[in-house]
This record gives structure tokens, C-alpha cells and sequence, in this order.
């Protein structure tokens, strides 16, 4: 199975690209590099949460924007089911502050961990858009 995940482009200081999760930062954060297994950070493992992405490109693509990028991603694990809205801002200072109104969109799954197999060429994201 594989997923869609939306991440932060940036650069490491001794040079090459970063990428990381685009919606939270902080405590919250996670770094994803090809290859290689990314998992949330365990104080959000310990309570509930995994790694959050979309199951269609079409779903990611709606989701991205400047400085943006979309993962393909081989999935770690079983999709559970998703944790409950919290406040990006709130996480990233590891408090937990649920959201009784928002909702994650539609599309969203959670896995233990992904393993971002290639970055999604802009040239198909945009086609995804269209369908």
C-alpha cells in the first residue's frame, strides 16, 4: 500500500534539501528523507498519533503549495484510525489542545510510519488535479 505526504522543502545547512512535515513544527516535527523510515516523534506515538497523509495524490495535490513537495510512500504498519484535531501550534510545545471543530481532510490517513519512496514530480501533482 502507499500514501501521499505533503512536506516542507528547505535546505541543511552543509547543503541539500530538507524536507519536513508541512503542518507542524517544533516537538511536533518530523524530517523524511528518501529511503529511509520516518515515524512521529514518541511523545505522539504515546498518544495516538501517527504519521498523517493522504491516500490519493489527488487528495495531496489539493494540499500543496509554495515550498511545498508530495512524498510517494510505502506505509509501516496497519492504517489506524485518525487521532483527534489538535492545534498545530499547540503541538508543537508537546501540548495537546483538541479541536472540537476541525476535522483532518477528507483523504487523511495515519500509519505508524511511512518510507517516502520518490518525490511526486510537480508535473504530476498538477495532473492529479485535473482528474
Amino acid at each position: 500500500m502507499k500514501c501521499y505526504k505533503v512536506v516542507r522543502k528547505g535546505y541543511k545547512c552543509g547543503g541539500g534539501e530538507r524536507m519536513t512535515s508541512s503542518f507542524v513544527s517544533g516537538s511536533a516535527q518530523v524530517e523524511y528523507e528518501i529511503g529511509k523510515l520516518s515515524t512521529p516523534p514518541a511523545w505522539l506515538a504515546e498518544n495516538g498519533h501517527g504519521i498523517l497523509a493522504y491516500d490519493t495524490l489527488a487528495g495531496a495535490a489539493r494540499h500543496t503549495g509554495t515550498n511545498l513537495a508530495v512524498l510517494e510512500c510505502a506505509v509501516m504498519g496497519p492504517q489506524r484510525e485518525l487521532p483527534e484535531f489538535c492545534y498545530p501550534a499547540d503541538l508543537k510545545y508537546k501540548q495537546r489542545s483538541p479541536s472540537h471543530f476541525r476535522r483532518f481532510p477528507e483523504g487523511t490517513v495515519a500509519f505508524d510510519g511511512v518510507i517516502p519512496m520518490r518525490i511526486v514530480p510537480e508535473s504530476e501533482v498538477r495532473a492529479a488535479l485535473k482528474l
